[in-house]
């Protein structure tokens, strides 16, 4: 069973990706593997993100776990999709530089009950190179990328099951820095669930 539907093209989402900060995909995932993602991760055990995170004490309200380096081959649905994902990238980023060398050794695995307001404005961590994809599992949200730490919208998506949004990581197409500013907000009545893929410059011995 394939994992990303066998059309899905990332050619223009990663172009735009590392000209503008990131990009929507609304369908990504094949329904019957969204469905089997969703079964592996019924029983995992999360624990409570911290209120406050960071320099800045942004304000986020949801549960994690952290899967790094092999640790993830344990997880079968999981690791295929990160492997798929990898190979598309690798397949489509031609026009990108950087993306050939995105093999993402970590996956956050996040859920934010509804109304919980998500996790504020904020970037990822300047380890998390070239590129960061999120596939929402189950719920939805509204992504934002912001212009300021106040939350100024230029652009949204409403994230929904199946979805994958991408974002610009350090380096990507040679652009330096480069990360977005962004923020989730929880939307419906369902706990949104995601699997975010990194990869870890500094990862955990």
């Amino acid at each position: 069973m394939r994992a990303l539907l066998p059309e899905l093209n990332l050619e223009r989402p990663l172009r735009e990706t590392a000209h503008s900060g990131g990009a929507f995909v609304h369908h990504a995932l094949t329904e019957p593997f969204r469905e089997v993602l969703a079964r592996e991760l019924g029983d995992a055990a999360f624990e409570a993100m911290p209120d406050r995170v960071g320099p800045y004490e942004v304000r986020q309200h949801g549960a994690q776990f952290f899967l790094h380096g092999d640790d993830v081959a344990n997880w079968p649905a999981i690791d295929k999709v990160r492997s798929e994902l990898a190979r598309l990238v690798h397949r489509h980023g031609h026009q990108v530089r950087g993306v050939a060398g995105w093999e993402p050794n970590e996956v956050a695995v996040q859920r934010y009950p509804a109304g919980s307001g998500g996790i504020g404005v904020h970037r990822d961590g300047k380890r998390y190179r070239l590129l960061v994809a999120i596939v929402t599992v189950e719920g939805t949200g509204t992504l934002s990328l912001c212009t300021d730490r106040q939350g100024t919208v230029e652009r949204q998506w409403s994230t929904a099951p199946g979805s994958l949004t991408l974002l610009r990581g350090p380096e990507l197409n040679g652009a330096g820095d480069g990360r977005p500013l962004h923020r989730l907000q929880t939307t419906g009545e369902v706990t949104r669930t995601s699997l975010t893929f990194r990869m870890n410059d500094h990862p955990p011995r």
